[in-house]
This record gives structure tokens, C-alpha cells and sequence, in this order.
């Protein structure tokens, strides 16, 4: 009897410990989920992570600027390898290897996942915005609190702010020396750095918090 009532006690206290060690790892997994800055393609997993028939490190950047542009509203990460699945899963991106068809993908993302983030897009319909550094509309709605995925040539960029003095803040997901972007990829420029060259904004779409 004083064994079973010693194997029953031994029992409980492995399953309380078991239960205690478990609750931290629970926590970490949801912390890991939170945005915490610019989100690179060009880091690991994402050099050897293949959608499509190629890596993210080298087409992920329609993507990885709309997880930039959701994190810094939300403060939420959104799951990249789930993304980048139905991306494909859609047609509108690695088709054929060659990244992100805008026009036809970001339209999509609302209905996809505006409920799940409170997010919503505008992109002119499924145009976009065909402007440059100097629109007057980006500026504006940059500064009311909204941000922009936009296009410079053969490659996206998360615009996340505006400021006078400072100009567009922007969340670089594949720093380069070519575009003068190496760093950690939180960087200024002014429209005049924005208007040539291959940091010459073509285009925009915007995103914003559901509501507003």
C-alpha cells in the first residue's frame, strides 16, 4: 500500500515538474512571433529556403516588404513560410521563379489575411500608385500613419514613414551595395534619393490598420 501511495506521489510530482518546464517554451514560441524590427531576406533560413524553384534570399522581396509594412503597423510577424506557400499557391508569385507579379498579387492579401493582422490594402484598385518620391498622396499618408510597399526597379521596399526634414524611412529587406542600402536595413532617404537610379520609386501600394 505504501509503495502504490509513493509511485502515485512520484507520479504526480514528475507530471507537475513536466508541466512547469513546458509553460516557458509555450511563451517563447509566442514571443517568436513578434516583430521585433526589419525582417531580411537575405538571412538564414532564407538563403536556402526554396518556393518556386528558387529562394526567398533571392525573390522574396514582394513578400518580405509586405511582412515589413505588417509588422511595423501590428508589431506581429507574420508567418513567412505559410505566406510564401500560398503566394505560390495563388499564381502571383515564383511562377516562374522570377518573385512577386504586384498587380495581381497584393490585391489578394486582404481577403487573405486582413482579419487575421486588422489590416487593410489599398492599391488604386489592383493598379497600385504609378508615382514617384515626389507624390504628394504617398507623403500624406505616410504621415497620417499609413505605410507603402513600394517598387523600385527589379526589386520592393517597405516605405514605413515620412518626415520633413529626415524624408521617407524605409525597411530594406535585402540590403545592397548596388541600391546603397548595406546595413541592417533601417534607413532614411530623401526624395531626391528615391527619384534615380536603382532606389527610383516607381510605384506604391499602400497598407494600413483596418478602420482607418
Amino acid at each position: 500500500m505504501k509503495k502504490a501511495i509513493l509511485k502515485q506521489a512520484l507520479s504526480l510530482t514528475l507530471a507537475l515538474v513536466l508541466l512547469i518546464a513546458v509553460v516557458p517554451m509555450v511563451a517563447i514560441d509566442a514571443d517568436a512571433a513578434a516583430y521585433t524590427g526589419v525582417v531580411r531576406q537575405t538571412d538564414a533560413p532564407w538563403t536556402s529556403y526554396y518556393v518556386g524553384g528558387a529562394t526567398l534570399a533571392a525573390t522574396g522581396c514582394g513578400l518580405f516588404s509586405l511582412v515589413n509594412c505588417v509588422g511595423y503597423l501590428t508589431g506581429e510577424l507574420m508567418d513567412i513560410p505559410s505566406l510564401a506557400s500560398w503566394a505560390h499557391s495563388t499564381g502571383t508569385f515564383n511562377k516562374y521563379a522570377d518573385g512577386t507579379y504586384r498587380l495581381e498579387f497584393y490585391p489578394l492579401v486582404e481577403a487573405k489575411y486582413g482579419a487575421q493582422y486588422g489590416i487593410s490594402l489599398d492599391c488604386n484598385g489592383t493598379e497600385g500608385w504609378w508615382e514617384g518620391s515626389y507624390s504628394s498622396t504617398l507623403r500624406t499618408r505616410l504621415q497620417q500613419g499609413e505605410v507603402a510597399i513600394g517598387h523600385v526597379p527589379g526589386h520592393f521596399i517597405a516605405i514605413v514613414g515620412y518626415d520633413p526634414n529626415r524624408g521617407y524611412h524605409i525597411y530594406e529587406s535585402a540590403p545592397s551595395s548596388k541600391r546603397g542600402t548595406l546595413g541592417n536595413g533601417d534607413i532614411w532617404r530623401t526624395s531626391a534619393q528615391l527619384a534615380s537610379g536603382w532606389m527610383e520609386l516607381d510605384w506604391f501600394c499602400f497598407v494600413r490598420l483596418a478602420g482607418e
